[in-house]
């Protein structure tokens, strides 16, 4: 069996393939990325706290400032 029978067979599957290695892909691409990122920017970014959640006094300001816009 070729690829383009098994493709041809089973288009549903080989969609469902084709989304998951593409996934990895972009996954496995994206980290060099990230790295370079971090590298120049540092860790963490003044919005977040050390395990990356966003920190307290600007959660506390985004709804203030929401209705302020308003």
């Amino acid at each position: 069996m070729t690829a383009w029978q098994f493709m041809s067979d089973s288009p549903w599957l080989t969609f469902f393939l084709a989304c998951v290695a593409s996934s990895c892909v972009v996954s496995i691409a994206r980290l060099p990325f990230r790295a370079m990122n971090i590298r120049k920017h540092g860790w963490p970014p003044a919005h977040l706290d050390a395990d990356g959640d966003y920190k307290a006094h600007k959660l506390a300001e985004a709804p203030a400032k929401a209705e302020r816009d308003a």
